[in-house]
Parts: C-alpha cells; structure tokens; sequence
C-alpha cells in the first residue's frame, strides 16, 4: 500500500510541478514543450467554473474550491525550497475570501484556466505572507 501511495504522489508531483512551471515561465517558444494536462476540475475554464457554481447550492462552488486547495497545497509544498513556502493556507487569506478572489478572478477572465485562476490565488496568498509571486505574466 505504501509504494502504491509514493507512485500516486510521484506522478501527481510531476504534475504539479510541470503545470506551476508552465504558468510561471509562459508559453514562449523555448519553453515549448509537451505539458501534461490538468485533470478534473482545474482542466475547466474560468467560464465553465462560473457556469457550474451559478444557481447552485454551494456543493460545485466547494468541490472546485477542495480542487484548488489540493492543487495549491501540492504547488506550494514541491516549491517550497526553490521560493519559500505558504505556512498555512487560511492564515492570512480568510477562506471565504480566497473563494471570493477566485471568483472575482474569475469573471474578469473567463477564458483562463481554474488551473491557473488557483496558481494566481496561491501568489495572493504568498503576498500575504510576505513572499514573492511564483507567476510572471499578468493575465
């Protein structure tokens, strides 16, 4: 059982590290490289995102919200050496603000990726802490 974790999370750190690589380098030619695709909620767009919260109970807008905490949490910790790491994820950064910041993200750029929309709440949660943004494009 043991190994069968260390493989998921392997894979899942590849991931995550290559995807938070793409956001933070652009997509320029010499960066232009196969990148593997976000899975489950964070492959949406900003638009299906608002799409799939609106008029709904709070169920679709937390499962993106749990997505988006997972996906920063992994970002966060496999980028902690390289650029400092987020000590605690609501500290400084209420919850139901980060929910808000995604959302007023969101509808300001419907054509980004959840994906990136939570890379973008990650660097609002490492200002708040004092530590520089890991993204470098201002979309």
């Amino acid at each position: 059982m043991r190994s069968a974790i260390h493989t998921i999370l392997g894979r899942f750190a590849v991931l995550a590290v290559t995807v938070a690589t793409r956001f933070a380098v652009g997509n320029t030619p010499a960066a232009a490289q196969p990148v593997p695709p976000v899975y489950g909620f964070g492959a949406a767009s900003c638009a299906q995102f608002l799409a799939d919260i609106a008029g709904h109970d709070d169920a679709a807008k937390n499962n993106y919200f749990s997505w988006s905490q997972g996906f920063i949490t992994a970002a966060n910790a496999l980028m902690a050496r390289e650029v400092g790491m987020v000590a605690s994820l609501p500290g400084k950064v209420p919850i139901y603000d980060q929910q808000g910041f995604l959302i007023q993200l969101c509808n300001g750029h419907r054509d980004m990726d959840y994906s990136c929309a939570s890379m973008k709440l990650l660097d609002k949660l490492r200002s708040a802490e004092g530590l520089l943004p890991i993204l470098t494009d201002d979309r």
